[in-house]
């Protein structure tokens, strides 16, 4: 009982007592520098780490709490010193910036931000709320005179009134109660709203298994769709040419494309609406050579051409049949239906052998025909259509239109016999789109007659 009225004496002693100044042995006019050197050297002397006495945790408390006083009472004095040196000065709002910046916000916003003026920044908004209550002050006591000017004026007929004026109700209070009760009516309702939708919700939760294998089949089917184009492109690194963008149109044409070994017409839109299916056995129908038709268009059809090339496949046995008996092998002629309606063969060239004896059954004709593919659709693989020049080199050179790449799925035929035409696309007749169709590309093939 007396160890504990001691303790208590001597906490109401040291409370009571306490001077920031006497624990850290320093006078009333030291500097925050002197504050500062005085807490560091005392709190290595009686850290508790390295003081091994047993006052000495007591004692680093003290010392850290006066200089936390110390600090906190000169940064105070610093600042109204310099509030007193700039306010009295200031005239606006911006003037005050200027005076403790030194220059105008407008002038350098960045400034402001920077980690350096963190100090400035906070001077400045303490500065600006006194400003601001000075300023505020003045104003009420402006308000204040004029207002008790008024009441005397008026005092006679106030206290006629007074007996029954009752207490006043402050507008803000009943917003804030209208406020107050409508969160907490929506917060009721949505409450109720959860607790209806609580066994719904419970039903959609999923559970750590479910998510596991849905993420399982999500990587397997991101692996599939990489071993497909692995498997898609698994030849093009050595039967494509490498492509130069900077050729011209006609470059582009002639070399990097199958152009040069096709023979292009443009055919009636009638026959693509005879009874035939895929299949035309008759080679007597009117067509018109591509003479006149622009370079963009004839780029367009060799790369849509090498499509439907690569999608048509023959027997490997009627081929050699067909060298065997006539010394030749004569391909079939092939309708397309891709920005006019096309008719388009194969000039009469050597087949590639090697292809031919590496194939089982089928061969495709493009296979049969051709070594490299044209390069351009995987160069501008991300695109529908791009610009060609006649001199992509020179700033000089003028356009030539657009080249377009078709993004519609193709067929495969696999032929049986001797097939003489084949129908690549067959249009939905009396359709809205086969309509705006005819009426774009139905009268080229009048158009080019020779």
């Amino acid at each position: 009982m007396l160890r504990l009225f001691y303790k208590l004496r001597q906490f109401q002693f040291s409370t009571t007592q306490f001077d920031p100044y006497v624990e850290l042995g320093l006078n009333s006019t030291a500097t925050i520098q002197e504050i500062k050197d005085a807490y560091i050297r005392l709190s290595k002397q009686y850290h508790p780490d390295i003081n091994q006495q047993h006052d000495s945790h007591e004692k680093f408390k003290r010392i850290a709490e006066a200089y936390n006083i110390l600090k906190k009472a000169k940064f105070e004095e610093q600042l109204k010193e310099e509030f007193k040196q700039y306010y009295y000065s200031a005239q606006s709002e911006e003037q005050l910036f200027q005076e403790v910046f030194g220059f105008y916000f407008h002038e350098k916003p960045q400034e402001y931000y920077k980690p350096e003026n963190a100090q400035k920044r906070h001077q400045y908004q303490e500065m600006l709320k006194k400003f601001k209550q000075q300023k505020n002050s003045t104003y009420d006591h402006q308000t204040e005179s004029k207002n008790q000017k008024q009441d005397f004026s008026d005092i006679k007929i106030n206290r006629k009134f007074e007996g029954h004026q009752g207490t006043k109700t402050n507008p803000q209070q009943i917003y804030t109660i209208i406020a107050f009760c409508s969160i907490a009516m929506g917060g009721v309702a949505f409450y109720i709203t959860m607790l209806r939708k609580a066994p719904e919700l419970q039903k959609e939760v999923i559970n750590n298994q479910q998510i596991k294998i849905l993420r399982q089949q999500t990587q397997l089917r991101h692996q599939q769709d990489i071993d497909n184009i692995k498997q898609m492109y698994s030849n093009i690194n050595h039967t494509m040419l490498l492509f130069d963008p900077k050729c011209n149109s006609l470059d582009m044409l002639f070399n990097y494309t199958i152009f040069p070994d096709l023979e292009f017409y443009y055919v009636s839109p009638e026959i693509f609406y005879q009874d035939e299916k895929y299949f035309l056995k008759s080679d007597q129908f009117e067509k018109n050579a591509m003479r006149k038709s622009k370079l963009n268009y004839r780029i367009t059809h060799a790369i849509e051409a090498e499509r439907c090339l690569q999608n048509i496949f023959v027997p490997v046995e009627e081929v050699l049949n067909q060298i065997e008996k006539n010394g030749e092998y004569k391909p079939p002629g092939i309708f397309m239906q891709f920005y006019g309606y096309i008719y388009f063969k194969i000039r009469r060239k050597p087949i590639i052998v090697e292809n031919l004896i590496k194939s089982k059954e089928y061969i495709s004709l493009f296979d049969l025909y051709f070594y490299y593919q044209t390069p351009v659709p995987y160069y501008y693989d991300t695109l529908n259509e791009f610009q060609i020049f006649n001199d992509a080199g020179n700033t000089l050179s003028h356009w030539e239109g657009n080249v377009y790449f078709s993004t519609k799925s193709l067929d495969r035929f696999y032929l049986k016999g001797n097939v003489k035409n084949i129908f690549m696309q067959r249009p939905q007749q009396d359709s809205n789109t086969e309509q705006m169709y005819m009426l774009a590309w139905g009268n080229h093939f009048e158009h080019f007659q020779v």
